[in-house]
């Protein structure tokens, strides 16, 4: 295997423009402020964020979207989010598009995806066992509160229940009705991320010398970690899909999302910094607070080069770094993003899976070396993924064996075996 370019220790790349930004500046702020190149954490903490579907049950059996503020008492994402807080001592903050927030002393956040989607953030913990532990906690609070009010929470990763066309952006943030209607420019597939979409994150840190192997690692392992994990099924176009939520990820705007660093003499900040620059602007925030989308489709890159009538700087690339959607996204630490919502008895296993295979320094190497070094094929009449579905798949069934001698909880461990044998070793996913 080769040795990795260590981040931050590529000199800087000539500048791109003599104006107010300069591409070498753009390189540093993304080392230091996404990368954290300079700064390096030793913790291995693991994090993780997980989006559900609040949904009500009819008489007939019908479930619909639970409506953000409702008249009287009837149940309403507002009611029942102020009744959590209130009731486990969180703190409870509103606004008037409600972006609704429920705060927890000492860390972990609910608040509202666009079309209501609750989504909850937790710490940083030392373990995907506690940051485990405290997921399901927390859900089963939230899971409480909201069966007193006849709200269900559904877990998946593609809600699939209602046209997207038919569901309204019941969060109405400035940043995101811009989003939608940049969306709605390209195709429809932004539309229904917004409103039909839920995944489970993980978040992991960089560490030191090891960040570029690690970044390098949960990108070439993220195709294979949504295969392995798919629950969102879906027919679109006659096509049936393990993981729609990935096909909608992956045609909303290619610009911006996708996998990154895919070989080891690679720079990540540099190869970040690319991605970036020839990615789409989506937004312009203007000095009212409010957003636009440029007068005509333009990268970052092309704006820096051209100027125009609104001004390039480094709050801009700030605000354009915040709209870039990869596989996984640097903030500070690794944020995976490939994994569809799972059902509760198997949120522990992406997280062990991950965090083990990025942390454990043998097992990282050989999981690199074993990827690296095998050609993925392309399926005939496959579809998904790029016809790459299949071959991600066998190659998640083997990353998943490879970790599991190697996870330190017990708990954890057998619950992943019992997920390998139920699922994985038969080629089959949550989803069907």
């Amino acid at each position: 295997m080769n040795e990795p370019t260590v981040i931050g220790q590529r000199s800087h790349p000539s500048c791109l423009s003599q104006g107010a930004l300069r591409e070498e500046d753009l390189y540093a702020m993304i080392a230091n402020d996404l990368f954290g190149a300079f700064v390096p954490r030793r913790d291995d903490r693991v994090g993780v964020e997980l989006e559900l579907f609040p949904l009500l049950r009819d008489s007939g059996g019908n479930l619909a979207p639970v409506p953000l503020r409702s008249a009287g008492d009837g149940a309403s994402l507002a009611r029942l989010l102020e009744r959590f807080a209130s009731s486990n001592g969180w703190e409870w903050v509103d606004d008037a598009s409600g972006a609704i927030t429920v705060l927890r002393a000492g860390g972990g956040c609910l608040t509202l995806e666009p079309a209501g989607q609750i989504e909850y953030s937790g710490p940083a913990l030392a373990s995907p066992a506690a940051a485990l532990d405290d997921l399901v906690a927390t859900v089963a609070l939230l899971r409480e509160a909201a069966g007193a009010m006849g709200i269900e929470l559904m877990s998946r990763g593609y809600s699939g229940l209602h046209a997207a066309d038919a569901l309204p952006l019941q969060v109405r943030k400035p940043r995101y009705t811009a989003m939608d209607s940049y969306f709605d420019s390209i195709g429809p597939f932004g539309r229904q991320m917004m409103r039909a979409t839920c995944s489970l994150q993980i978040n992991l840190d960089f560490g030191s010398a090891a960040a570029s192997d690690r970044w390098r690692l949960a990108n070439m392992i993220a195709p294979s970690l949504n295969a392995i994990f798919a629950n969102a099924p879906h027919v679109h176009n006659g096509l049936r899909y393990r993981s729609f939520r990935h096909e909608i990820w992956r045609r909303l705007d290619p610009s911006r999302t996708g996998r990154l660093y895919d070989r080891p003499d690679l720079d990540p900040v540099a190869d970040y910094l690319r991605f970036a620059l020839d990615a789409r602007v989506m937004l312009i925030r203007m000095a009212d607070g409010t957003f636009l989308p440029p007068p005509e489709p333009v990268s970052f890159r092309e704006w820096m080069r051209r100027g125009g009538p609104f001004t390039c700087d480094m709050d801009a690339w700030r605000l354009h770094l915040t709209t870039l959607f990869p596989d996984v996204r640097p903030r500070g630490w690794m944020e995976l993003r490939s994994v569809d919502a799972l059902p509760e008895e198997w949120w522990g296993v992406p997280l062990a899976i991950a965090s083990t295979l990025i942390y454990t320094d043998g097992l990282r190497a050989a999981a690199l070396e074993r990827i690296e070094n095998r050609t993925r094929r392309r399926g005939w009449m496959e579809y998904e993924h790029d016809g790459y579905w299949r071959s991600d798949f066998e190659t998640g069934v083997e990353l998943l064996h490879m970790a599991i001698p190697s996870i330190e909880d017990p708990r954890l461990a057998s619950i992943a075996d019992e997920y390998h044998r139920r699922f994985a070793s038969r080629g089959l996913t949550p989803g069907g």
